[in-house]
């Protein structure tokens, strides 16, 4: 239900947990009164620094202090991390949120997850290698953790790389965390994924 609202960007009346929390108990009564068992995933939540964004801790609680534990089934996080360990620290954080306001029964899904070998400066633009390590490495974390935690599942961002787009036509780092290039390349992620992709499996 909707996309990043903890950012200005997404939410430019100002990110207001209580807001979005109406949005998505009046949505979520809506989808439930057509379909009762619908599943009702939450917007996925970064933990952005940009000017404005209200942490990703902070809006969680805020969501809960808006009576929202019964507006929706999955929490959805945009969970960009340095790498496989911070990756842990923020799920394992989210989860222990969620539990202390009893909340257990809900369960997490990691929306939104990537690394650019290329672009931009960013603390998520780590080379080739890198992306491929952390690639890797943070399938087997969430293959590790998926019952503790109580994933739902994971989604890499994304197959492919893109192209500055209007009307900036900026070289945004989330252009190039891509597992292919934009002409259809594997890169080393692209194998990276497939052997973490199959530790999910198991």
């Amino acid at each position: 239900m909707w996309n990043e609202p903890n950012l200005p960007v997404y939410w430019p009346r100002g990110p207001s947990a209580r807001s979005y929390t109406r949005l998505l108990g009046a949505t979520g009564r809506a989808i439930k009164r057509v379909d009762r068992r619908a599943e009702i995933v939450t917007a996925g939540l970064p933990d952005s620094r940009l000017r404005g964004a209200v942490s990703l801790r902070r809006f969680i609680a805020g969501i809960y202090r808006a009576r929202g534990r019964r507006a929706f089934d999955t929490l959805a996080v945009n969970a960009y991390s340095r790498d496989s360990r911070e990756l842990d620290r923020r799920m394992r954080s989210v989860r222990r949120s969620m539990n202390a306001r009893g909340d257990r029964r809900a369960r997490i899904w990691i929306t939104e997850i990537g690394w650019c070998d290329k672009g931009a400066r960013s603390r998520f633009c780590v080379g080739a290698g890198g992306q491929a390590r952390r690639v890797e490495s943070s399938l087997r974390l969430v293959a590790k953790r998926r019952q503790r935690l109580r994933l739902r599942g994971v989604v890499y961002y994304s197959w492919r790389d893109g192209r500055p787009y209007r009307p900036l036509f900026q070289n945004l780092w989330g252009l190039h965390t891509g597992l292919l290039t934009t002409s259809g390349v594997r890169k080393p992620a692209f194998a990276a994924f497939a052997r973490g992709a199959r530790a999910l499996r198991r």
